[in-house]
């Protein structure tokens, strides 16, 4: 004999019934109300939890794709042999005017003349100092013939 259906019929019919009065006395309305707020609190929860956690991911996909990608170009760099990027370390050693040498070019090409060290008189109007443009030296100091001398300048020079 099979009695489930009957006492799960008979349970729903007398639930309905005592719902039904308790909701005519007022007593369901403020725990329902209760309940869909709470359930109102959760959803939203939920959803700034679900927003943050998106945000989270995309972020930490960006980051990883930046570091795949320098990783890359590093590897290809340094794999590569510094012929396949002609100048990428002239360029990242180059420091602009700074780099550039102080001697001017015209002294560098100058020829050493193979005369003898000669001791260069020191003018006492100067104190010692030697005056610019000129074959003296500060404290009368040796010098090979053709050092010291540089051609006066016709005015600024912008390079």
């Amino acid at each position: 004999t099979d009695r489930s259906p009957f006492f799960c019929g008979g349970t729903t019919i007398v639930t309905i019934l005592l719902g039904a009065v308790m909701w005519q006395m007022g007593l369901l309305q403020p725990i329902l109300a209760q309940f869909t707020v709470y359930t109102y609190v959760i959803v939203l929860v939920v959803l700034f939890l679900m927003v943050l956690i998106s945000e989270m991911w995309r972020a930490f996909r960006t980051l990883m794709s930046f570091v795949i990608t320098e990783s890359r170009r590093m590897k290809a760099f340094f794999s590569g042999g510094f012929g396949k990027v002609p100048g990428a370390v002239k360029d990242f050693l180059d420091d602009g005017r700074l780099s550039r040498p102080t001697v001017p070019a015209f002294a560098r090409r100058m020829p050493p003349t193979g005369g003898a060290a000669t001791k260069i008189p020191v003018n006492p109007s100067t104190s010692g100092l030697g005056s610019f443009g000129s074959n003296s030296a500060p404290g009368g100091l040796a010098l090979r013939e053709g050092q010291g001398t540089f051609p006066k300048r016709a005015g600024p020079r912008l390079v």
